[in-house]
């Protein structure tokens, strides 16, 4: 858990990077994908955010052994 804290972005870091990266391009990123986070839900899950439509962005929890095609680690990148 620890190089989970230290490697991922939080929540809100994610949802702030595709806001500006969509107001800056017009492009939503993470459209049919999911970033893994270091957040947590109430439950102790883990945190994943991405399906970035036009009504918003997903989040839900998943366990670090879920093996799901659509879920990835999201890298920063310079806007």
């Amino acid at each position: 858990m620890k190089i989970t804290q230290l490697t991922r972005q939080s929540l809100e870091e994610v949802v702030y990077d595709l806001a500006i990266y969509y107001d800056s391009n017009k492009k939503r990123l993470l459209a049919d994908k999911y970033a893994r986070t270091s957040s947590l839900e109430p439950v102790g899950r883990l945190v994943r955010v991405g399906g970035f439509k036009s009504d918003g962005v997903l989040g839900s929890g998943w366990e670090p052994d879920d093996r799901r095609g659509d879920v990835g680690v999201s890298f920063s990148r310079r806007l």
